[in-house]
Parts: structure tokens; sequence; C-alpha cells
């Protein structure tokens, strides 16, 4: 006769495995959880501060940016402007005040690539968050409206290939300093930028009215 006192007991003498998780393996879960709870309180923590407004940080560049107050004959600014078509490697290296015409811009993280035009010459630029340049001038920066006349500081540096898209093709301006002397409208109907562009689409050409 089978005896029945023992609830864990099986056939053939083997004993039934419990299915309850051991107190070891109860506290391996528990810090695996308490790990990936601080894991995602830390990663929630460093969003909300990545959201946070821009205008909430220090400007500590505040006064190397900005739009120019009108000018007053009995003000003179000493400012010694260079053109475009003089910024070369033999310049480089050295601090040159240019003012022109801001063609383009493009904004990417923390930095603002731009071409400034001076009649056939262009010039890349580019403006860059860092020790000396706050996020509020980079932001400024790319919020400039083209074709806006701006002045800027800057440092001419060579680069290591050519800037196909500029016709100063072996350096480029790293900003200390941008002003706009004028500012465009938000939108000019015909920008320079398109009426330059080739009309290698079929659909960009106009058909005259007689043809169609």
């Amino acid at each position: 006769m089978m005896s029945t006192g023992d609830s864990n007991s099986i056939p053939g003498g083997q004993q039934q495995e419990s299915t309850e998780p051991s107190k070891k393996a109860l506290k391996k879960q528990q810090k695996e959880a308490e790990k990936a709870a601080k894991k995602a309180a830390y990663k929630e923590q460093n969003k909300k501060a990545d959201q946070q407004p821009v205008d909430n940080e220090e400007d500590f560049s505040k006064d190397f940016y900005g739009n120019l107050p009108l000018i007053q004959s009995s003000e003179k600014i000493n400012r010694k402007i260079i053109d475009v078509k003089d910024l070369t490697p033999q310049i480089a290296d050295t601090k040159v005040w240019i003012r022109a015409r801001l063609q383009t811009s493009r904004s990417k993280g923390k930095q603002c690539f731009f071409v400034l035009r001076q009649r056939y010459w262009t010039v890349q630029g580019l403006i860059a968050v860092g020790k000396e340049t706050s996020k509020q001038m980079v932001k400024f920066a790319a919020s400039i409206n083209k074709e806006s006349i701006i002045d800027i500081e800057a440092y001419v540096r060579t680069v290591p290939s050519k800037i196909e898209s500029c016709s100063q093709q072996d350096v480029e301006l790293h900003t200390i300093q941008i002003w706009v002397v004028s500012s465009a409208a938000p939108q000019l109907p015909v920008l320079v930028e398109d009426a330059a562009r080739p009309e290698t689409d079929l659909h960009l050409k106009v058909v005259p009215m007689y043809l169609k």
C-alpha cells in the first residue's frame, strides 16, 4: 500500500521539484528591477534636461551677435572690411571682418553652416557651440533670413577638401561675431540661390503658351 504522508513524493522515490523561486533568485530579480528603475529614471532626467529651453541657459556670447542699431553720423565703427575674393590660404589663421549677404544657412545639432556672397564670390562659414560661442548665438545665426546683409568677424581657416559649392574653395570662416546690418524679408519671391540653379528637370522649365 502506497503511503500518502509525503505530498512532495512521487512513485519511484523521486522528490518533486518546487516551482517556487528560491530566495537567491528573488533577491537577484529584485536587484535587476531596482537597476532597471534607476536606469529609466536617469534617462528621464537627461531627457527633461535636453528639453529645457535654450533661453534658460546663461548666454555668455550676448555681446557678440545681434541686430546692429542704426548708425548715427556721430558714430564710427572701426572695422577693416575685406572682400570675399581676397579670402585665400595665404591669409589663413588671421582674423577678418566680412560684410556680405547671407545666401544659405543650414543648422545641424550644435552648429550652423552658411554661405556668404559678394557679387560673384562666395565663401562658407561655420559657427558652432563652444567655450566662446553659446547655443543662443548659434540659434540666432540659424534664424537670420536669407539675403540679409550681415557683418561677421571670423578666423580664416584652410579646409582639408575643396568646397565645391563656393568660389573660395580652399578656406572657410570660423565665426567669432555675427551682426545683422540689414534684415531681408522672411521669404523673397525669388532667391538668388534658386535663380542660379540649372534647369536639369523638364518639369522645371517654362513652356511658352503658343507651344501648349
